[in-house]
């Protein structure tokens, strides 16, 4: 029997956690069973050279929604692929109608839902607009896959059926992470004074991810301590115009983006995530996997239901302003060998994950 051929959709191949996953599931998965093409809108971003060589890209070479569609039901009628994938909401809407409109039900359509969708009927607008999206597309989907349980809750809120939806958790490699870590280098970045600590933050410069009260926050811990957060974004000039404000020009730096910042997040004394809102956030599960200590607002998604299953308090949920403070002032500095073990519940390993998505894939996810 002839492998599958498995299209996956991405707007680009810039770092965020929804483009690495798609691109860890296009790396990994059965080639006896599935051949991955990559459909993108463009063939840029810092995540470019982590395509498989046996990967086909395919670019449409758009950015505009109405030269999208035609564009995207031209190239999937071209390679008529069996599955197709796609990830983030306002992708899948456009995913939906167009793999419809080109393949009818003869393709299985799988959605991945990374966010929480009242954070995307929020964003994008006119929200009542999204919200018949919601309801009117996500039932063409054969499954809608989604990485934690409160993003579910909210799928099911919004009139995706029940009987679509399959919670898988998001695959993270904890060797190749380790690996990287373990050879990568840092350099100033991670100095910090005699007896400070050092806590690294990283994801987009955007609202959603809370570093303007993340710096806010930080006046309250001790003079020696260092906070690095990597990432870039449209908020950066504010951002370090609070640093400058705050008083911080010494102690904290936003450090842009870097493709593999697990060396330095290796080894910092706690990874720091106060988001606004998040679905399942990677950065914190790949914290986890190098055994950094994370430390969370509760407005992150899946990550506070999985508390229970993170050893010896590694994962600290805190429910505002106050209890972050008091989390990071309780962090211990790391010791002088530098040496922790991976605190990832075993159920994220990338083997068992990409088995998973290899069942939905198929049609035998029940």
């Amino acid at each position: 029997m002839s492998a599958k051929k498995l299209a996956l959709i991405l707007p680009d191949f810039n770092g965020g956690g929804a483009e690495r996953v798609m691109l860890t599931i296009a790396r990994n998965v059965d080639r006896a069973r599935f051949k991955p093409v990559l459909i993108v809108l463009q063939e840029r971003g810092a995540l470019r050279d982590l395509v498989p060589d046996d990967v086909t890209i395919i670019c449409l070479k758009t950015r505009r929604l109405r030269r999208t569609l035609p564009m995207l039901i031209a190239a999937l009628r071209r390679e008529r692929p069996d599955i197709v994938l796609s990830t983030m909401a306002y992708m899948n809407f456009a995913v939906c109608f167009s793999t419809r409109l080109a393949l009818g039900k003869k393709c299985r359509l799988v959605l991945r839902e990374a966010n929480m969708p009242s954070a995307t009927i929020a964003r994008v607008k006119p929200a009542w607009l999204v919200r018949v999206l919601y309801r009117l597309l996500y039932p063409w989907a054969d499954t809608v896959v989604c990485n934690a349980r409160p993003v579910a809750d909210e799928l099911r809120q919004v009139g995706v059926p029940d009987w679509t939806i399959h919670i898988l958790p998001n695959p993270v490699d904890t060797d190749r992470i380790r690996f990287v870590a373990e050879v990568g280098e840092c350099g100033d970045l991670v100095q910090v004074q005699d007896g400070g600590r050092l806590f690294v933050g990283i994801g987009r410069l955007i609202e959603q991810k809370g570093f303007d009260r993340l710096i806010e926050w930080f006046t309250a811990m001790p003079a020696s301590d260092r906070l690095v957060i990597f990432g870039e974004g449209p908020l950066r000039r504010m951002l370090n115009d609070s640093i400058i404000r705050l008083g911080l020009k010494d102690r904290v730096l936003l450090a842009g983006f870097v493709k593999s910042p697990w060396a330095c997040l290796k080894q910092a004394d706690a990874f720091v995530m106060p988001s606004r809102w998040e679905g399942l956030p990677n950065a914190a599960l790949e914290a986890l996997a190098l055994g950094t200590p994370v430390i969370a607002t509760s407005n992150t998604g899946g990550l506070p239901d999985i508390v229970n299953e993170v050893r010896n308090g590694m994962l600290v949920i805190a429910d505002g302003k106050d209890e972050f403070v008091s989390a990071m002032g309780a962090v211990r500095p790391l010791g002088a060998d530098g040496s922790r073990v991976s605190a990832l519940p075993h159920r994220f390993a990338v083997s068992s994950v990409v088995m998973e998505y290899e069942s939905v894939l198929d049609g035998v996810d029940g």
